[in-house]
């Protein structure tokens, strides 16, 4: 873990608390860390929105820069971290984890669908799930796997479908990283058809 990362933690002890139920094998710790999680968000983020409904200083609309330099300060910090610490979390080489992370992100994400950009979930997906030959073998196929459960939450959360001009942008991306990803995994192929709808396939490997 990088030190910027220990710092932004630090910063977000009393959110970090929530994770470690995440972390947990029992699900019912799990599903009330997912809960608790989704609850001090929306909180922060009511607040946030009361904020810019009230025309706030400009200079508190820049928070968190580095995570969300598309998103315009739309939404609470609060929101920043859990997305970045969930998607961190899905690197994970923990099975049962990795499955409580992506639910928890797929949730998230949903809930705050008009205002996350796709972008912005790859901007932070690359940043937080870096994949550099320094890693090991298994902890490079970690991190891969880590990216195809990112843009499954991404694809289920409906991101996708709110900008029909940010998708062909986007969808480039996403089909260089499927490229780049371990084909033991699986295989996708993404089209757009004439109504700007994604058609996703699927076929897992024989």
């Amino acid at each position: 873990m990088s030190d910027t990362q220990i710092e932004t933690d630090k910063k977000h002890e009393s959110l970090l608390d929530l994770f470690w139920l995440l972390d947990s094998n029992d699900k019912s710790a799990a599903l009330q860390g997912i809960s608790k999680i989704l609850s001090r968000v929306s909180q922060k983020q009511k607040e946030k929105e009361s904020e810019l409904e009230s025309d706030i200083d400009e200079s508190l609309q820049k928070l968190s820069k580095q995570l969300r330099r598309d998103e315009q300060g739309k939404h609470c910090i609060e929101l920043d971290y859990c997305i970045m610490r969930l998607i961190r979390g899905l690197g994970t080489p923990r099975s049962e984890v990795r499955h409580t992370y992506s639910v928890a992100l797929c949730i998230l994400l949903a809930q705050y669908r008009l205002i996350i950009s796709s972008s912005f979930v790859l901007l932070v997906m690359y940043e937080q799930l870096q994949i550099s030959h320094q890693l090991k073998d298994k902890e490079r196929y970690d991190m891969r796997r880590g990216r195809m459960l990112c843009i499954m939450s991404l694809w289920k959360s409906g991101i996708l479908l709110q900008n029909k001009q940010e998708i062909a942008t986007d969808i480039i991306g996403i089909r260089i990283q499927i490229a780049e990803t371990s084909i033991e995994i699986c295989k996708y192929s993404y089209r757009i058809n004439y109504k700007g709808t994604i058609i996703l396939y699927y076929q897992r490997q024989q």
